[in-house]
């Protein structure tokens, strides 16, 4: 119920009926804090989170998740690396590639390129959406150089890119005034990886 209360944005009836609950448990707690996120009322679901650690409750990798997206939504750093603390207190170093691309998506998006690379490389495994995060975080910032190296490191370690790689590439070479190579990737992206080009992809070839 509180599930389908948060769903249909009806957060005030969720959290009446969350109150009432007389026994809560993780997954009770995660159903307010993704509705708040869901909403848009992401300061109310860090709050939840804070009232969940006070009360002794656990979180889990679904918590995080929806904390992480929470900090990115509104760009707080200094929360997003809380909750990174707040995961390796947890013991989960070693962390899923899904939890692992979002703290990269977060730092990234947050300001700090710095930190998503670090959490890139000490990810064990990884898929084409934490290149992609990085690659793209890289040319966002300013260090083309550093997001064209990843893209060719990929590449040797015969990952297949996708759109979104390309899009990050070519954002890349934009920023560095790399014309020639930025058609060249345009080319590889069509004709070697057979993927038609988009809107975004278009717009970096104008800014080239």
């Amino acid at each position: 119920m509180i599930t389908g209360y948060a769903k249909q944005g009806e957060m005030e009836s969720a959290r009446k009926l969350f109150d009432e609950v007389p026994e809560r448990d993780v997954v009770t707690w995660n159903a307010m804090i993704a509705g708040h996120v869901l909403c848009g009322s992401n300061e109310q679901a860090l709050q939840m989170f804070e009232e969940m650690r006070s009360l002794g409750e656990k979180p889990d990798e679904v918590t995080m998740l929806s904390l992480l997206s929470a900090c990115t939504d509104i760009g707080d750093l200094d929360v997003g690396q809380k909750i990174h603390s707040a995961l390796l207190e947890m013991g989960r170093g070693d962390m899923s590639i899904i939890l692992g691309n979002a703290l990269i998506d977060m730092y990234s998006k947050c300001g700090s390129i710095e930190r998503a690379l670090e959490v890139f490389q000490k990810m064990r495994d990884k898929d084409v959406s934490s290149w992609n995060s990085v690659i793209g975080g890289l040319a966002f910032h300013g260090h083309a150089e550093e997001s064209v190296n990843l893209f060719k490191e990929m590449r040797r370690l015969k990952i297949r890119p996708n759109e979104i790689t390309f899009v990050g590439v070519l954002v890349a070479c934009s920023h560095a005034g790399k014309v020639e190579e930025g058609r060249r990737y345009f080319n590889l992206m069509k004709h070697k990886y057979k993927i038609e080009p988009n809107i975004k992809h278009y717009g970096c070839m104008v800014i080239c």
